[in-house]
């Protein structure tokens, strides 16, 4: 026995009409604008202590390798605009790459590590962004400075030596961060900003 099919009932072709289109667009895009700026700060955040880390990182290995191979050893900011230091190796104060070695390496930091003169021991790499963040390293008194030694037992030793760092961006309203260096040799990140009792506070 054949069973009756019932009629097909004709209704909306599935999919989206030219309205619901325009309004879907005009929320994507409205997502789009709140969330952009929210982005790039947080890309410029991601810039700035990513350079801080690489500063603190080499301040921390010129530390160690003066106590571990028992010899002065100094670090220095190198303004090279090249994204690892070459043989330009322009000795700065507003550096964001880094040379360590015994000897002053200005116009050195190709050769090979280690080497006879000026006896590099490393220099950092390259760095995504760093050329969209700003380095200023002053002394204790406020003045512009470029190095640091550490002696044997780890302390600094210079006079001219640098006490903060300050990385912030070149543009927009991302935070900075500093590096302060005591001269025991401690060695911090700390951000400026914030409250005295939060404990990313600089002293």
């Amino acid at each position: 026995m054949l069973s009756a099919r019932s009629p097909r009932l004709a209704g909306p072709t599935p999919g989206f009409t030219l309205v619901e289109m325009a309004v879907a667009l005009a929320i994507m895009g409205l997502l789009v604008a709140v969330t952009v700026p929210g982005a790039v700060e947080w890309v410029r955040n991601l810039q700035v202590r990513s350079t801080t880390e690489s500063l603190r990182a080499g301040l921390e290995r010129a530390r160690l390798d003066a106590l571990k191979n028992n010899r002065a050893v100094s670090f220095w900011l190198i303004a090279d605009d090249a994204a690892i230091p070459g043989s330009a190796c322009a000795v700065s104060n507003t550096g964001r790459h880094w040379v360590i070695s015994v000897k002053d390496p200005a116009g050195k930091c190709n050769e090979d590590v280690p080497s006879a003169d000026p006896l590099l021991v490393a220099r950092s790499e390259a760095l995504s962004g760093a050329s969209r963040v700003t380095v200023a390293a002053v002394d204790s008194t406020d003045k512009d400075a470029s190095r640091v030694i550490f002696n044997t037992l780890g302390q600094v030793v210079n006079a001219d030596a640098i006490n903060r760092i300050t990385i912030k961006p070149a543009s927009g309203t991302a935070r900075e961060l500093q590096i302060r260096v005591e001269s025991g040799g401690a060695i911090r990140s700390c951000d400026p900003k914030v409250s005295s009792s939060d404990p990313r506070a600089c002293p």
